[in-house]
């Protein structure tokens, strides 16, 4: 079933998560990696490191292409992750409800 809610943009939960917890760098770094996982944060860093590295010398347009999609993906794996288990999750749920459901009574 669809839902028929906006997804929010990065900039958004940043916000929303920025003002219920005050703002302090540790609240809000606990509160994204609680909502988005901590790989994803992690990949961020990742992502911000990379961009502010200059290409080397030897380095080809096509290397720094490769690497910067290499790096994407590790940046959204957890984001994917994430999200999969919560639909396993789901169909856990509703599989064990369906089984004590249709459990015999005890005599």
């Amino acid at each position: 079933m669809k839902s028929d809610k906006k997804p929010q943009t990065m900039l958004e939960v940043i916000r929303e998560v920025a003002m219920t917890t005050g703002g302090s760098s540790a609240a809000v770094k606990a509160a994204l990696e609680a909502r988005l996982g901590a790989g994803f944060l992690q990949g961020i860093e990742l992502l911000g490191a990379y961009a502010q590295q200059d290409m080397q010398d030897d380095e080809t347009a096509m290397d720094a292409e490769s690497q910067a999609v290499a790096l994407s993906r590790q940046v959204v794996r957890p984001l994917l992750e994430k999200r999969l288990q919560r639909g396993v999750d789901k169909v856990d749920q509703s599989t064990a409800k369906k089984k004590r459901r249709r459990a015999p009574a005890a005599s």
